[in-house]
Order: C-alpha cells, then sequence, then structure tokens
C-alpha cells in the first residue's frame, strides 16, 4: 500500500471496503491499490502452502495426524481454509 502513495503521490481513497464510487477522486491510486490487495492475496496463499507443505514433511518418520500438537493441527486447518476462502475473496 506504501507503494501506492510513491508511484502515485496520493494514497487510494477506497476505504476499507474498496467502495467504487471513491475511487473517481484518486486517479491512478486506486487500480495500484487493488493490485496490491491481490499481491496481499497471491503471498497469503503461497505462505499457506508454505505452512502445509512444511506440517507434511518435518513429521516425525511413523508419525500420524492424531499425535501431532493440537496447536500444530489448528495450524494446518487454517492454511487449509485459508487456500478455500482467498481466491474467493479475490473474486469479490
Amino acid at each position: 500500500m506504501l507503494s501506492t502513495t510513491v508511484r502515485t503521490g496520493r494514497m487510494g481513497a477506497g476505504g476499507w471496503t474498496l467502495y467504487p464510487p471513491l475511487s473517481l477522486q484518486t486517479g491512478d491510486a486506486f487500480p495500484m491499490m487493488i493490485l496490491c490487495d491481490s499481491h496481499d492475496g497471491a503471498s497469503s496463499i503461497m505462505g499457506a502452502i508454505n505452512v502445509i507443505v512444511t506440517i507434511m514433511n518435518m513429521r516425525a518418520p511413523g508419525m500420524n495426524f492424531a499425535e501431532n500438537a493440537p496447536v500444530l493441527l489448528s495450524w494446518l486447518i487454517t492454511a487449509y481454509l485459508l487456500i478455500a476462502v482467498m481466491p474467493v475473496l479475490a473474486g469479490a
């Protein structure tokens, strides 16, 4: 989001809802803000994939998922939910 200010000289005025009529006030800043949001979504998905792959590959040999710590299982479920929900949020 900071690059929006650096490149265009002003912040996107869409607010936290990214309401389109407010975007008419900002010129080039609003499309740059949408680009930044899509970059954030893509990096979140890649981070969730990294978490899942790490949990799958770094377990002790012969250890099943029921023997993992509850915190690790909650982290795994959160990563799966992030992968499932992020494309829907990006499409909205």
